[in-house]
């Protein structure tokens, strides 16, 4: 018995661990000019498969060989795990692995990757400025205590495909993803933070799943960015991000606030048959390419106070107000912006209790994806003639309809009769919405006749005795004629008599548009 008691006493005098205790440091080693003690990852497995509750603790590490769980039979890790500044130079596999209690890591590097297939971590996960050399592969995991990946560095791909957060939080704040980042069907329980993140390649949320809010304000999308089907569950804000490339929200809902302020869309904006429960924000954005909402419904107001520089695409688009302001201060342009000389805003099938609008900004951009469609242009110079009226732009809704029939006008067969109505309309009184341009028609009208009277005084008969057609007398006549009043003191014959029946017809013509003019404002 004492024997053994020197013996244990002895093996304890060398070092050798106690149970959840960090083993001996092998001889160090200096790994990117840093020293660290070499341990053979064996021995870390080891200790994972221990029964007991005493902390696990490696400090300035570098495991080496590999870290297989499923090689080594481990299935279940009752310890905390904790480790700082700790080297993984090999491949880690902790696949099927259940970590009952938490495990944190600082500065942690994963030299060949990680793969946590179906890892459930059930109080918690937090790791901070770490790296991944290699591919991580968390799909089908399930993190029920919070998670936090913050600072951290992936440079190879990322997946998450499939895995369920549904712990009190998750924060994946200043992360850095070089590769693909993959989300596709991730469930997300509790509020997600994906503050200033960077997705330098594509990154994927398609069909993911937000119980309460997110937050992706300040993120970086350098790749493509896909939310198809996303569903948000809570408040949810993109502020202050920005989109490298296409973003597709297409088909996402959000049943909280979505806020997308101060936003810059380099390539297309994608929200497509998008559901905004509560409403959208974008004022202060910039879409520098095609902004495309069409078929999207919200329950609230869909803001959009942003820059458009190629086209706004808002056909069948529902919500009760529709708000369409190009910000005060415009950003510099830019030379990714839209080469399209002329950005269009697309308006068809739309509805809304409210628009909003400058009218000025609105009019050269009205269009029409088949420029011929003259039914489908009506109804939105209807809607917005409508709206202008019923916020008190009268002068607005006037210039609305003149722009209507104008478009009417243009695309009307030659051959049709309308088409030189509106001819006349435009040119007497720019279809009732000016009645300077009609007093103007008038007098050249009057002028103008009285001229050709003058020239062709020869053909002017005095009623009663003799006289001269002066150019005063040819004024009067002019003007009698052309507002069919009094009887003339003179009396043409030959061409003046035709030249006469054309002026007088000309006057009843103007005095009808004129007519309609005042209805028009009435």
């Amino acid at each position: 018995m004492m024997s053994l008691t020197l013996a244990l006493a002895l093996l304890f005098a060398l070092g050798w661990p106690g149970p959840g205790a960090a083993a001996p440091p092998a001889p160090d080693t200096t790994i990117a000019g840093r020293p660290y003690s070499r341990v053979p990852a064996a021995q870390l497995l080891s200790q994972l498969r221990q029964a007991g509750t005493a902390p696990i603790r490696y400090q300035h590490t570098a495991f080496t060989g590999p870290l297989d769980a499923r090689l080594a039979g481990l299935t279940q890790v009752v310890a905390v795990l904790e480790l700082e500044d700790v080297l993984f130079l090999e491949r880690v596999v902790l696949d099927g692995v259940e970590f009952r209690s938490p495990v944190r890591g600082r500065n942690l590097s994963f030299g060949q990757g990680l793969s946590l297939l179906g890892t459930r971590f059930a109080n918690g996960l937090y790791l901070e400025a770490s790296e991944w050399r290699g591919p991580l592969s968390a799909n089908q995991a399930v993190f029920s205590g919070p998670t936090q990946l913050e600072n951290c560095h992936f440079y190879a791909g990322a997946s998450f495909i499939g895995a369920t957060f549904d712990g009190p939080s998750l924060s994946l704040a200043r992360c850095r993803f070089e590769e693909g980042a993959f989300f596709e069907t991730t469930a997300f329980g509790g509020p997600a933070g994906f503050t200033d993140v960077y997705f330098e390649a594509q990154v994927s949320f398609k069909n993911a799943r937000w119980r309460e809010g997110a937050s992706f304000a300040g993120a970086r999308f350098k790749g493509r960015s896909m939310f198809w089907n996303a569903t948000f569950g809570g408040p949810t804000t993109f502020d202050g991000s920005r989109f490298g490339s296409e973003a597709s929200f297409r088909e996402a809902q959000f049943a909280g606030q979505a806020s997308f302020r101060r936003i810059t869309f380099v390539h297309p904006a994608r929200f497509d048959g998008t559901r905004f429960a509560l409403g959208a924000d974008f004022g202060g954005s910039h879409f520098k390419r095609l902004a495309d909402f069409g078929g999207s419904q919200s329950g609230g107001n869909l803001e959009l106070a942003a820059r458009f520089d190629g086209d706004l695409d808002l056909r069948h688009s529902r919500a009760p107000l529709i708000s369409w302001r190009q910000p005060a201060e415009q950003p510099p342009a830019d030379s990714l912006a839209d080469s399209t000389a002329s950005p269009r805003v697309l308006l068809q099938g739309a509805r809304a209790d409210r628009l909003t609008f400058l009218w000025e900004e609105l009019s050269p951009r009205l269009a029409d994806p088949d420029s011929a469609d003259l039914q489908g242009m009506t109804p939105v110079y209807a809607l917005l003639q409508q709206q202008l009226r019923e916020q008190g732009f009268t002068e607005d809704a006037l210039a609305c309809r003149a722009a209507g029939l104008e478009f009417r006008r243009q695309h009307l067969p030659w051959a049709s009769p309308e088409r030189y109505f509106l001819l006349g309309w435009r040119l007497t009184t720019r279809y009732g919405s000016s009645l300077g341009q009609f007093l103007l028609y008038s007098a050249l009208l009057v002028v103008g006749f009285a001229l050709l009277y003058r020239f062709g005084r020869h053909g002017f008969r005095p009623q009663q005795g003799d006289g001269v057609f002066t150019l005063a007398r040819s004024l009067r006549f002019s003007l009698q004629t052309y507002l069919r009043v009094g009887t003339p003191a003179w009396r043409p014959a030959g061409r003046m008599q035709g030249l006469a029946l054309l002026q007088g017809l000309l006057g009843w013509f103007s005095w009808a548009l004129l007519i309609a003019a005042l209805l028009a404002r009435m």
